[in-house]
């Protein structure tokens, strides 16, 4: 047959002459959901007035199988319109989640998308249902109707977002504020193992609750061998200005006491502490003899004072304003 002749041989809407007019070929049998067993069957009835096969030329793509359109009730998949649907009439996989349906809710009645997104989900273009089928479905099908039903009645899912936000509110609730002492690191070492957490502007601990008495217990018995250990140091007064030796001293492990303005030293680190104290003792009164022997020395440059500056009262030398 010439290609003149095949196009001779079928209607204007494309079906072929030998097939009765309104017939759907298995591709559109196929969209308006029957399923291919369901053609077979149907074919294999050898009945000319449900299934035929044409005898002009279809392309590679085409089913040669024309089937009667009423036949198409038999799926269970709600059926589609021939011409198919726009996108604007759709609606995705979420939407359809949101009202309710699962993915084998979707298989069994709507199978294949009646239309594809201009976004892409993965590897695939985003997929779509007709509205008009899901009214539809949501109508008929009693198990989808039972499915649809629980949904409506059960409490809304909540999200990630919202779960971790009440984890955060219950943890915050359960925890309890703690400062800890710098040297309690027991302490510190078991709270943090428990999830405690560190507040840098408020310099203290959030610990959990179920912790609390493990983390006394611990602190009590690191205070006793604090005291114990304590009770062996000397109390040393380091002066003020002597910043080397506190360093010194606060590098082979003495303590500041505040409320008693004193260090406490360890034994080892004592005698130590107070030969250098002893030598810093006896260069300030060097310094202060030389001075005084060499009279008053300028406020600002630390000349020979040979005046007083006249703005401020204070020992100055003559390029200082000193008169």
């Amino acid at each position: 047959m010439t290609t003149t002749e095949v196009v001779q041989a079928r209607r204007a809407d494309g079906t072929p002459l030998d097939i009765p007019p309104g017939w759907l070929s298995g591709t559109l049998m196929r969209k308006a959901g029957m399923t291919k067993e369901q053609l077979a069957a149907i074919r294999e009835r050898n009945d000319p007035t449900e299934a035929r096969r044409t005898e002009v030329w279809v392309g590679p793509q085409e089913s040669p199988w024309y089937f009667r359109p009423d036949l198409a009730g038999d799926a269970e998949q709600i059926p589609r319109r021939v011409d198919g649907y726009e996108r604007r009439d759709c609606l995705g996989s979420a939407a359809l989640k949101e009202r309710g349906w699962t993915p084998a809710h979707i298989k069994r009645l709507l199978g294949q998308p009646d239309a594809h997104g201009e976004g892409r989900v993965g590897h695939r273009a985003a997929q779509l249902w007709a509205v008009e089928r899901i009214n539809k479905a949501e109508e008929t099908d009693a198990r989808l109707q039972t499915r649809l039903k629980k949904f409506a009645n059960a409490a809304p899912a909540k999200t990630r977002t919202q779960e971790r936000a009440e984890a955060e509110a219950a943890w915050l609730a359960d925890a309890t504020e703690r400062r800890l002492p710098r040297w309690a690191t027991e302490t510190r070492a078991v709270i943090k193992m428990a999830g405690a957490r560190w507040q840098p502007e408020r310099e203290t601990w959030l610990v959990p609750s179920h912790v609390l008495e493990k983390a006394k217990a611990v602190f009590e018995e690191e205070s006793a061998a604090r005291e114990r250990l304590l009770s062996t140091y000397e109390a040393i007064s380091i002066p003020g200005e002597a910043t080397l030796i506190q360093a010194m001293a606060e590098r082979a492990g003495a303590i500041w006491v505040p409320d008693r303005r004193v260090w406490l030293v360890p034994p080892r680190k004592a005698d130590e502490v107070r030969a250098s104290i002893k030598r810093f003792n006896q260069a300030a009164d060097k310094r202060f003899e030389d001075r005084m022997s060499n009279g008053p020395s300028c406020h600002y440059c630390g000349l020979p004072a040979t005046g007083t500056a006249v703005e401020f009262g204070v020992p100055a030398c003559e390029e200082c304003g000193g008169e």
